[in-house]
């Protein structure tokens, strides 16, 4: 039998802009934050916790989207290890030299030089 994908089993591929929104409010708030204190000329010192509450935000909001898609929609996918971020790139990572590209360059050489060295 043959199984047919649904919208349910492609989660992973989709963000809403409410679920990224949701995520990188800390730094929005931080960002705005540290333009009125600036302003106001409060002095820098509430600066740094703002921004240190901004990315303690952004890491347990992340936890929790993850949890949230793992529980409601049953996408348990962020904590798997073939886990692969939406939207993945190879042009990216083929023009800066890091990544799924490098991965490639260096098994392409590894297997170029397996080839053609003698046997023993």
């Amino acid at each position: 039998m043959h199984i047919v994908p649904t919208k349910r089993d492609n989660l992973r591929t989709h963000h809403t802009w409410r679920e990224r929104v949701f995520v990188s409010a800390g730094v929005g708030v931080a960002t705005t934050a540290s333009a009125v204190l600036l302003t106001l000329d409060a002095g820098l010192e509430f600066v740094g916790p703002v921004w240190l509450g901004a990315f303690a935000w952004t890491i347990l909001a992340s936890i929790a989207h993850a949890l949230w898609r793992g529980f409601r929609r049953g996408d348990w996918s962020a904590f798997r290890e073939e886990y692969e971020p939406p939207h993945h790139r190879d042009a990216i990572d083929l023009g800066t030299g890091t990544g799924v590209g490098a991965y490639r360059r260096v098994a392409e050489r590894n297997e170029r030089l397996m080839r053609s060295s003698p046997s023993f």
